[in-house]
């Protein structure tokens, strides 16, 4: 009789945490170096969307790294500070982006698309200016030369080394996990949590803030799944897009009301009417199908493999 039996793949219980995220941190920062060196000369929506991207990848991991000390001073200085500017730079661009798509398809009155395109365009030869003097190739750079020294640093601190030979500082020690633990174990407390807030948060919100709240906890439980351990699920991605564009059409429907207030005439008002009437019936519509994909949440999803025993 055949059965199936689950398993957690083999290179999770072998590879230690510390060679995970090593492997990890060096391959988003592959795709973040060519990112960010594309920062350059006009910052076209593609362009933008694709660089916030990989920079929300480095900060989902980012998260346990920085727990498990591979953050210091060098990289507050020369990384999070200028990185962090780079992406509030690309966010406001972004923000842009996704409000003229959507007044677009909902129909929003032409001199208010008009104004929108005025103002992205204003904004971004601005931003193409404010992250040339962020220097984003060199953010890359320094973010290279400071993994290349703390995993050397970190492997020598793990490292059953007599005390003298440790010359990491006396307040970084004892280390929160020895080196021998398997990448399994010590990722997946970060993934209970994750899971627990978005236990907490699916149960609790109603609110649009309550929604973003519970969004941006999705997604961080998708990438660390997706970056650790290479699993997709499309509960959580379908959840995210859902709660992701009821968030973008809240902030629509408030610059489209906005608008409204400095335009005069009966047929500017009507337009804007319509539009709103249109965003409110969509919203409408997600509001319903997120409560049925709040139910649908995959609390408990691991990494398995599947094989097959013959009995």
């Amino acid at each position: 009789m055949d059965t199936l039996v689950k398993a957690i793949p083999e290179h999770l219980l072998t590879l230690n945490w510390f060679e995970l995220e090593e492997a990890r941190a060096l391959s988003i920062l592959d795709d973040l170096t060519v990112e960010l060196k594309e920062l350059k000369g006009k910052l076209s929506p593609s362009k933008v969307h694709k660089c916030r991207v990989v920079i929300r990848r480095w900060y989902s991991i980012w998260e346990i790294l920085e727990v498990d000390h591979w953050g210091d001073e060098n990289y507050d200085r020369k990384v999070k500070k200028p990185l962090g500017k780079i992406n509030k730079a690309l966010g406001k661009l972004r923000d842009l982006d996704v409000n003229i798509n959507f007044a677009e398809e909902y129909q929003a009155p032409l001199y208010v698309l008009s104004a929108w395109r005025k103002k992205r365009a204003r904004i971004g030869r601005k931003m193409v200016q404010k992250i040339a003097e962020l220097k984003p190739k060199k953010v890359a750079k320094n973010l290279a030369e400071h993994l290349s020294l703390r995993a050397y640093e970190l492997e020598r601190m793990l490292l059953p080394l007599p005390e003298e030979e440790i010359v990491m500082p006396a307040s970084e020690k004892p280390f929160i996990s020895p080196l021998e633990a398997a990448s399994y174990q010590h990722i997946e407390r970060f993934l209970l949590e994750a899971e627990a807030e978005a236990k907490n948060h699916a149960a609790l919100a109603k609110t649009p803030v309550q929604l973003h709240e519970l969004r941006l906890t999705i997604k961080r439980w998708r990438y660390l799944l997706t970056e650790f351990f290479s699993v997709t699920n499309i509960d959580l991605v379908k959840a995210q897009q859902l709660l992701g564009k009821h968030h973008d059409l809240i902030r629509l429907k408030e610059m489209v009301e906005k608008s409204a207030r400095k335009l005069k005439g009966s047929q500017s008002q009507k337009e804007i009417a319509e539009c709103t009437t249109r965003i409110n019936l969509e919203l409408t519509r997600l509001e319903d199908e997120i409560q049925l994909v709040k139910k649908a949440l995959p609390f408990g999803l691991r990494p398995y493999k599947v094989s097959k025993l013959i009995g």
